[in-house]
């Protein structure tokens, strides 16, 4: 038998800004962050040979840090959605912010 269902996959390509943002500045999370833009040819890669159009949530600290990573995300038409400036704890920023 066979099934089919629909998925809505998406990444967070936070890189350092998650890190940043939380002021855990010491070089193992911030290493994990540099690790994101190691990640991101690969997984395009992977999405292509499978075909699978995604969304990627990249926050402007991380287009800023990473263009050519992240102009790599758009050349291939995935669809991409801002995720504040650094992913911002939206909880405890004053309004105007």
């Amino acid at each position: 038998m066979t099934q089919s269902g629909t998925i809505c996959p998406t990444f967070d390509f936070d890189a350092a800004s998650l890190w940043i943002s939380r002021n855990t500045l010491t070089p193992t999370p911030i290493s994990r962050g540099e690790f994101g833009t190691v990640a991101v040819p690969r997984l395009l890669n992977l999405l292509s040979e499978r075909d699978l159009p995604i969304t990627w949530f990249i926050p402007e600290h991380t287009i800023e840090t990473y263009p050519k990573a992240c102009r790599e995300i758009v050349a291939v038409e995935h669809e991409v959605g801002l995720h504040g400036y650094a992913h911002e704890d939206l909880g405890v920023l004053a309004e105007k912010q």
